[in-house]
């Protein structure tokens, strides 16, 4: 698993936008899904990878509308195999 921070962002159409070097640090591709998901509440969201060159490093920019299912104590992201 990779630890990594989320930022919410309205419009993403149910991505997680991400940078290139972390998508290649954790063996992401572009279009995988990815799920996010928050252990000790044992909810979870999947999204599909995207990246964009101006995505900050260490940091995932996520689809607003996981909020529903996620309550937002602890996010660990892990590849969908």
């Amino acid at each position: 698993m990779t630890l990594m921070e989320i930022k919410l962002q309205r419009g993403n159409n149910g991505y997680a936008v991400c940078n290139q070097g972390d998508l290649e640090s954790t063996g992401i591709r572009d279009g995988q899904p990815v799920i996010i998901s928050d252990e000790d509440k044992r909810s979870y969201a999947i999204l599909r990878a995207h990246v964009s060159p101006d995505a900050p490093r260490d940091l995932i920019i996520g689809d607003q509308n996981i909020r529903k299912g996620l309550f937002f104590s602890g996010f660990e992201l892990v590849v969908f195999l």
